[in-house]
């Protein structure tokens, strides 16, 4: 058997830098709607496996693994995924529905010719991701991990991120998005908890907010409370005259030009803007939006406008050619959560961005 990866889902897309498996076998597993919850954080894998062939050589392959940097406009690096171990002899009925989980068996007596992985969607929990890896060679489930590893970690990424599409998609803000088509001829799916901010002439504005509490870290002397996380959602147009109104330079100029004029600080003249500094500038890739040509861009952003503002973190905005009303449309995300590691936050607000469609 060589490598056989089982899939419970419908289609799959395989990312990563690891090439997908040769031969792959889709099958339907459980029935969404029909199972309990999924348990677990987002972002973070549930690892049964035995202690003692985890402790030694797996537990190094996979801190060097999940260790690597998270891609994204993140102000310090953050790892692409978290991950948790434990015995499955103590994994409790609870922890066996977590969201992203992953079973590592050795079996001296089975006869694999190679490493066999099943992967199943929706297990013993709605939109769960339930993966077994077995093999009888311990050397050989060892090595796979070795090469294979970054593949499978992406098979829990991609999962996170059609979680939140679905959810964003379904449960859509519906003032806003109604508001987003008729301005300005695109739906999204902004989180239903949101605020709706401002409906001014040109722009749009929407806020998104939870908060954790912290205590006092005495490393970094921060100051222990409740802390809140925001996530702002932005939609404004300007004018298409040429491809040159795509350019980044053009595209970067309206956008500082839109933020001074419609995000504020709470300190006098303070303003948002974005950061240039060499390390931190601006990152384009052209995409597309259904068949609309567009731009996202991820950065940073800062406070302007006065010397005692402080403050900022990451945006990402998408500009896409809306051809049928001849404008460019702007939505722009971006996150400010002090104390708070911001991978997760990204990850919303990317979902966010993906449900942008072109209306009219």
């Amino acid at each position: 058997m060589k490598n056989v990866i089982i899939l419970s889902l419908v289609t799959f897309l395989w990312v990563g830098c690891e090439p997908a498996p040769s031969n792959t076998e889709v099958i339907n597993s459980g029935v969404s709607g029909q199972l309990p919850k999924i348990t677990g954080p987002a972002g973070r894998v549930l690892i049964s496996v035995q202690d003692n062939l985890w402790e030694g050589t797996l537990d190094s392959i996979f801190y060097k693994a999940f260790s690597k940097p998270a891609p994204g406009p993140f102000i310090s690096a953050e790892p692409i995924f978290d991950y948790f171990q434990q015995d499955p002899s103590e994994i409790n009925q609870l922890g066996k529905k977590n969201r992203n989980f992953l079973s590592i068996i050795l079996e001296p007596t089975a006869n694999f010719e190679e490493t066999e992985v099943v992967i199943k969607k929706n297990h013993l929990a709605d939109g769960q991701i339930y993966m077994v890896v077995k093999d009888n060679d311990k050397d050989r489930l060892i090595q796979f991990f070795q090469e294979q590893l970054p593949t499978y970690i992406a098979v829990f990424n991609d999962q996170e991120n059609e979680r939140l599409i679905k959810k964003y998609t379904y449960t859509r803000h519906a003032a806003f998005d109604k508001i987003a088509r008729e301005k300005f001829g695109i739906g999204i799916g902004v989180p239903s908890t949101a605020n709706f901010e401002a409906d001014l002439d040109s722009i749009i504005y929407a806020l998104d907010k939870n908060s954790k509490e912290f205590a006092d870290n005495p490393k970094t002397k921060a100051k222990g409370g409740i802390y809140w996380a925001k996530k702002g959602i932005l939609i404004w147009d300007s004018p298409y005259t040429d491809s040159t109104d795509m350019l980044p330079q053009a595209l970067l100029n309206n956008r500082d030009s839109t933020l001074k004029y419609a995000v504020k600080g709470t300190i006098p003249n303070s303003y948002m803007a974005t950061e240039y500094y060499k390390t931190h500038a601006p990152k384009f890739t052209a995409v597309k939006v259904g068949e609309a040509n567009a731009v996202k861009i991820e950065g940073l952003w800062k406070h302007a406008g006065n010397e005692a503002a402080s403050g900022g973190g990451p945006f990402v905005e998408v500009a896409l050619y809306h051809s049928t009303r001849n404008r460019i449309i702007h939505v722009s995300t971006y996150i400010y959560a002090l104390n708070f590691e911001k991978r997760e936050l990204l990850r919303e607000v990317n979902a966010i961005l993906s449900t942008v469609e072109v209306v009219d």
